[in-house]
């Protein structure tokens, strides 16, 4: 994927995890453009990358400018055998899709 951005460096995001009580005052995006700012100065970072894997943080992304490449949904992904990936009626309707984003720092 960085040789098709034209991309030498990039911050490659895996956990974006904010408190229920304490949502709702922007912590995660001020989180997210902390993790920015740190890659693309102190890294040399010109773009980053993430999994969205659940319903909380990928409106997150979504504001912070991060553009959507591939969706899947959980319930199409399967292991070699044809079982679930997961136990969907644990994560169904919360997490429904795993979704790939990159920005442009």
């Amino acid at each position: 994927m960085r040789a098709s951005l034209g991309c030498s460096r990039m911050l490659a995001d895996t956990y974006l995890c904010v408190r229920a009580e304490a949502r709702g005052v922007k912590l995660g995006e001020r989180l997210v453009a902390a993790s920015e700012a740190v890659a693309k100065e102190k890294g040399g970072c010109t773009h980053a990358m993430l999994v969205a894997t659940g319903a909380y943080s990928r409106p997150i992304f979504e504001k912070s400018g991060y553009t959507l490449i591939k969706e899947t949904r959980y319930e199409e992904i399967r292991w070699r055998d044809g079982s679930p990936l997961a136990n969907l009626d644990r994560i169904a309707g919360v997490h429904e899709s795993a979704a790939l984003f990159v920005k442009e720092l």
